[in-house]
């Protein structure tokens, strides 16, 4: 007995392969859409108090990372007062394996022991160095009060780890995301590519990321061959510099915590231009919109300088100084005139642009760090200091911290016309004359 003629089979051979063909990327991005988002307000420093407990995902490629990591929390302070949860997130290649994997390490089955300057100058890969990673923060989670470390390996593609990031911050509620740059120091001292897939990591980040990002540029900020003694008997000079905007808010928000360490010494250098601060948004809305938005803007700069100086009055640690400037030389020249510093700490300045800085942007190289950033590490600017360049997360669309989630209802909406849909198509080819199908077409 023949149950389907040549026709009809052909028909049931085309009907399943489009329908495996549309409904697979369909679905795909229904669950996408309806994922329930995290909801949660602490998504960048500014609204992260000082003196409150701060939520971090540091990532580390290698153990090369490890020190000047724990030097950099270290210097942020963590107290019992305004502890740090740290989640270390060491990312690894995917080569030959079919999925990428997460993997979260239990820190009380890890091995004693630490990354020495050995294992640093030339690390090996896979799970030795990640246990010699691994170690190194449970020994400092040990020997440091505030502290709470959790220890994470994302094995992804580079085209896909900038979403492994942004899932794990969400999920942690983190504030901040702390990214190595993809230069290092080399043997002659110069800053030396390191691997140029870093750098689009860190790109898809700042440009994904669910809450505000950090990249650091490490020039020798742990130059011990004991950096987790160092980190306990610290010993710094930070300079913050700040022109304005949101992302010099969270990167004085983020200098603010570290000045409460009694081993650091904090410089704040604010600029103040005669002209007004222009944005590449201007020309999206009039310009009385854009003087509104820019007045605003600069209040929210005055009142958190103002908190600021307020509240770090009597700290002798903290030097506060202003100064005028009318082009990008005199800003130079500023920063020139710090001497001694360790470390600088930067907003990023993205979309914005200022009279302290018009110049700089024609030879900027390195646009994740920003017009200073990109300075900063050149070899025209004769420092030789670490730098640390804070982007702040204003929220948008989905990724806002005051954003609901996308309804089921929607999804589900979506996927009862798709079965609708075939049950009317197969009804249609296979039971032309039923009552039920007579009801559907009528």
């Amino acid at each position: 007995m023949q149950v389907f003629n040549r026709v009809e089979y052909l028909a049931v051979l085309l009907g399943i392969t489009l329908a495996t063909a549309i409904a697979s990327p369909i679905v795909a991005i229904i669950l996408c859409q309806s994922k329930r988002r995290v909801v949660y307000r602490r998504r960048n420093l500014q609204r992260s108090k000082h003196d409150s407990e701060l939520r971090m995902v540091a990532c580390v490629h290698n153990c090369r990372n490890v020190p000047s990591i724990i030097t950099l929390l270290e210097t942020s302070n963590p107290t019992k007062q305004s502890p740090i949860f740290l989640y270390v997130l060491q990312l690894i290649e995917l080569v030959g394996r079919a999925s990428s994997m997460l993997i979260v390490h239990n820190q009380q089955s890890s091995r004693n022991g630490r990354c020495s300057q050995q294992n640093i100058a030339a690390p090996h890969r896979g799970q030795q160095q990640t246990e010699l990673i691994n170690a190194s923060f449970e020994n400092y989670e040990q020997h440091s009060g505030g502290v709470s470390i959790q220890f994470l390996t994302a094995i992804s593609l580079h085209a896909t780890m900038h979403e492994d990031i942004s899932t794990i911050a969400e999920d942690r509620h983190a504030a901040l995301i702390v990214l190595p740059f993809h230069m290092a120091i080399g043997v002659s001292g110069e800053l030396e590519t390191v691997n140029p897939a870093i750098r689009t990591i860190n790109l898809n980040v700042l440009t994904k990321a669910p809450c505000s990002v950090a990249i650091f540029v490490d020039r020798g900020l742990a130059t011990g061959t004991n950096f987790l003694v160092e980190a306990r008997n610290l010993s710094i000079n930070v300079a913050l510099l700040f022109i304005g905007g949101p992302d010099d808010r969270d990167a004085l928000a983020y200098a603010w915590r570290m000045a409460d360490h009694p081993g650091v010494n904090l410089i704040v250098l604010r600029f103040i231009a005669g002209d007004k601060i222009t944005s590449s948004v201007a020309g999206t809305m009039t310009q009385k919109e854009f003087d509104e938005l820019a007045e605003a803007d600069q209040q929210l700069d005055e009142d958190f300088i103002a908190d600021f100086r307020l509240q770090n009055a009597g700290n002798e640690s903290v030097v506060y100084a202003e100064q005028v400037v009318s082009d990008s030389e005199e800003t130079v020249a500023a920063i020139r005139s710090i001497k001694d510093c360790d470390l600088f700490v930067i907003g990023r300045a993205h979309g914005r642009s200022s009279i302290c800085t018009v110049g700089l942007e024609e030879w900027s190289e390195y646009t994740e760090l920003g017009v200073l950033g990109d300075f900063l590490i050149s070899s025209d600017s004769g420092m030789n200091a670490s730098v640390l360049v804070v982007q702040q997360y204003t929220g948008s669309g989905l990724g806002s911290e005051f954003s609901t989630t996308v309804p089921r209802s929607y999804g589900m909406q979506i996927i009862e016309f798709i079965q609708y849909a075939s049950l009317k198509w197969w009804n249609n080819i296979f039971r032309p004359n039923s009552v039920e199908n007579r009801r559907t077409f009528r």
